[in-house]
């Protein structure tokens, strides 16, 4: 555990134009209540705040985005998603820096609060997209995008590696991608702790695991921070390399043979394995290469 996270400025929230009459705020609240989950970004607007479960740490999480200067302060002419928008706290603050945005979420009371928000704040040029996080090359185009927001999400695909791959699908050559996850904050062991579904995430991957995915998943330029407890921001740039891997994927990437050696050595593992796994599977390594020899 980090004994010191960086001290950054939270983002200011787009404003409302006008005050927000009684009507819109009873949306707000019919709009929360109809929610499975309630409503998501407490959202300062005016004289009217909307609270919600996840609270302002999306904007201390922006801020620590823009410290590192990881997307530029003006975003016009740039095609962004932010996938897994849920109430729209960043899609707002991406819009009202003039980027044009596809808010995407597979909940559909999710959308909604979106549309909401985006109403309230006169952005209507934000498209909004009911989809899978594995769908969004389907929702946008495939190589259409010049930046994807991915921020509390990486922890709810089942299948963390191939929802990089597929976002990877959607970004431009050299676009990048900017991540915030839930982690434990080991930066030299990978592994993903099993979530067993807390708050509704299956994973909960170590520092040096995210980074592992991102590069496996064919990201180069790979940077990460931790900003507050068991909390990561990512950046990384879609490169021009594929995934090293094709076999045991959802879909099919053409060619299944390795692009890459793979390794026989079992202490890349660490902490996952025992000596005894790591004896035994380097034994059955060294067996089955012998035999390919022999053939």
């Amino acid at each position: 555990m980090h004994l010191k996270y960086p001290t950054v400025a939270p983002a200011d929230f787009p404003q409302p134009s006008r005050p927000l009459d009684e009507a819109i705020r009873a949306r707000f609240h019919s709009a929360a209540s109809s929610s499975p989950w309630g409503w998501g970004h407490t959202l300062p607007l005016g004289d009217f705040t909307m609270p919600g479960f996840l609270g302002t740490d999306y904007l201390t999480m922006v801020g620590a985005i823009d410290a590192n200067g990881w997307w530029p302060n003006d975003l016009t002419g740039l095609s962004i998603a932010d996938v897994g928008c849920f109430s729209g706290g960043v899609t707002a603050i991406l819009a009202s820096r003039g980027a044009t945005v596809t808010a995407i979420d597979e909940i559909p009371e999710h959308i909604e609060q979106c549309k909401l928000v985006l109403e309230a704040l006169d952005l209507s040029e934000v498209r909004t997209v009911e989809a899978s996080g594995y769908r969004v090359p389907e929702a946008v185009g495939e190589g259409t995008l010049d930046g994807i927001f991915l921020g509390g999400v990486l922890y709810h695909y089942s299948d963390m590696l191939t929802g990089l791959m597929t976002l990877r699908r959607a970004l431009k050559p050299g676009a990048w991608l900017v991540l915030e996850t839930n982690a434990d904050e080991d930066e030299k062991r990978s592994y993903a702790n099993f979530g067993r579904f807390y708050a509704g995430m299956w994973w909960q991957p170590s520092v040096a695991a995210v980074r592992d995915l991102l590069e496996f998943a064919g990201f180069d330029d790979i940077e990460t921070q931790v900003f507050r407890r068991n909390r990561l921001i990512a950046r990384a740039v879609r490169s021009d390399r594929e995934p090293p891997f094709t076999r045991g994927l959802p879909y099919d990437l053409g060619d299944v043979h390795d692009d890459e050696t793979r390794t026989l050595d079992a202490g890349v593992m660490e902490p996952a394995t025992s000596l005894l796994t790591r004896i035994g599977m380097t034994i059955r390594a060294i067996a089955s290469r012998l035999q390919r020899s022999r053939s």
